[in-house]
């Protein structure tokens, strides 16, 4: 998310990164998952974040880059822009 606030500017004028661009398309994936076992307080355990335990960015890649392969099967151009944290 740093991407998007520590800079409104860029992350909100897509002519910044293409200036003849008339349209900005944002994409987000959820990284939900049922959780499983219970904890039931008798055992110290550990909780990982949901957002650290796969390479999301990955899965959110193949989602965009599909819409960019239709809309440049359409004539458009299309570029990903996705700031991965690590």
């Amino acid at each position: 998310m740093d991407f998007t606030y520590r800079n409104p500017v860029r992350s909100t004028t897509p002519t910044i990164t293409m200036p003849d661009a008339k349209s900005l398309i944002v994409g987000a994936r959820s990284y939900w998952k049922p959780q499983q076992g219970t904890f039931d307080g008798s055992d110290p355990q550990g909780k990982v974040a949901l957002y650290a335990q796969e390479n999301y960015y990955e899965r959110l890649r193949e989602g965009l880059s599909a819409v960019a392969d239709k809309l440049e099967s359409k004539g458009y151009r299309a570029i990903i822009l996705i700031e991965i944290m690590l």
